[in-house]
This record gives structure tokens, sequence and C-alpha cells, in this order.
């Protein structure tokens, strides 16, 4: 038999015979034209595959979504870490410069103070060289001069002497300089402190010695032995003397002289 009828009671189709046979179901009106369920499931079947299909698409979107995210950040990630390595390098370069410019300072505060120191010394020396000179005249004078020589040369010698133990020695109250690199360092601390952006007084640099040491001295560079500066020229004696006997006498007054022009 054809069959035509489907119970939705029994979830079946049916025959005719069956049909009557099944009177509950048929006065419950549960039977329907099968090619009409037929067609009805099969627009519901259409109906749940296109919301599947846009559901698929929603999820599709999702997740070509999320990768883009995860693309997106590997890329920020990647131009930020180039973006920290330039500005590290560029600040490792500007510390360097600073601390170059640090070092040139601090260089150049200590050829000063050599400079200084050695004209101080310079003076010194010359000083201690007429000393000297003065010293052996007079003990050379005591043993070969005349007296005629020792009456003429008296007021030359002790004039130059006079004048000399009245020298101030230019080292006697000069002091090296430290307290000038107290600029560098404060420099320095300010620039760790940039760097750092916190206190850092934990990394303080000190200098050996002590910085209340001043220069205090009135003339640097100016200072030059007293008679020197006012250009005070002794005349030389003149008087006849054996040679033999005073020879040495005689260079130890030039060299004397030498030193006290």
């Amino acid at each position: 038999q054809v069959i035509s009828i489907y119970c939705r009671g029994c979830r079946k189709p049916l025959c005719c015979c069956c049909a009557l046979l099944d009177g509950e179901h048929y006065n419950a009106k549960l039977y329907s034209d099968i090619r009409v369920e037929i067609e009805n499931r099969k627009e519901e079947l259409s109906r749940l595959k296109e919301e599947l299909v846009e559901k698929k698409r929603s999820y599709e979107s999702s997740h070509h979504n999320v990768h883009e995210q995860l693309k997106n950040l590997k890329k920020v990630q990647s131009e930020t870490r180039e973006l920290i390595q330039k500005k590290v390098e560029e600040m490792v370069q500007w510390i360097q410069q600073k601390g170059e410019k640090l070092m040139e300072k601090v260089d150049q505060q200590l050829c000063q103070g050599q400079e200084e120191a050695k004209k101080k010394l310079v003076c010194t020396e010359q000083i201690l060289k007429r000393m000297e000179a003065g010293e052996q005249l007079v003990e050379k004078m005591g043993l070969f001069a005349s007296d005629q020589e020792v009456i003429d040369m008296h007021p030359f010698i002790k004039e130059s002497l006079e004048r000399l133990k009245k020298e101030k020695l230019p080292v006697s109250s000069f002091r090296i300089p430290v307290e000038n690199f107290d600029e560098v360092q404060g420099e320095l601390q300010a620039l760790l402190k940039r760097v750092k952006g916190e206190d850092a007084c934990g990394c303080t640099v000190t200098t050996s010695g002590s910085h209340s040491s001043m220069v205090n001295s009135d003339s640097l560079c100016n200072e030059k032995p007293q008679a020197k500066s006012q250009g005070v020229k002794i005349p030389r004696p003149t008087y006849t003397v054996s040679v033999a006997k005073t020879s040495q006498i005689v260079g130890l007054w030039r060299r004397f002289l030498s030193w006290d022009l």
C-alpha cells in the first residue's frame, strides 16, 4: 500500500489501514500528509543550517579577530622592544657624553692645579738656589777673601742677603685645591638622580684629603721673587786682587749675582 500518512504521535509513517485502526491518534488529529511533513522537516533543517552557517560566520569572525589581535600584539611587542633598545642606546650614549665631559672637567682642574703648583715650585727652587749660592759665598769669603774684598763686597752681599731673608716662599701658603671637584661631584649626583629617578646619595663620590683645603696664596701665577720684580741691579765692585786666591769667591759672587738680578 502507498504510505501517505504520517502520525506525529507515533512519529512514523502509516498506511491507510493502520491509520484507520489507530482511532485514538486519528481523533487527536495527529495525522498529516507525509509529503507536507517531509517538506516541513526539510524547511526546518534548512533553517537550522542557515542558523548554523550564521553562527559559524560569527565564530570565524571572532577567531580571525583573535588572530589579528595576536599579530598586532606581537607587532607592538617588537616595535616596543626596538624603541626600548633605541632609547636605551641613546640614553647610554648621552650618559657617556656627560661622563666624558665630567672627566674632561676633572682633568682640566688637575692640569690647572699642576700648572699653578709647578709655577710655585719654580719660584721656590730659584729662591733656594740663591740661598745656597749666598751661603757658599759667605763661607768662601770667610776662608779666602782678603780684607779689602770683605770691605768692598760686604755692602752688596749684605743688601742681597737681607732681601733674600725677607723673601716669602711661594709654597708657604700654597694649598692644592680639591674643593673645585665638589662642583663635578654635584653634577654627577644630579646625573645619577636624573637617570635612576631616585635619591642617589648612596653613590656619593668622595676624594681623598680634606675639602676645606683652600688656596690661600695672594698671587698664584704672578708671584715672583721681590728683587726680580723690582728690577734691582747690583753693580759689581771693581778692585785688584790675586786671581789665584779669589777665583772661587769670584765664581760664587757671580753665581749669586746671577740669581739675584
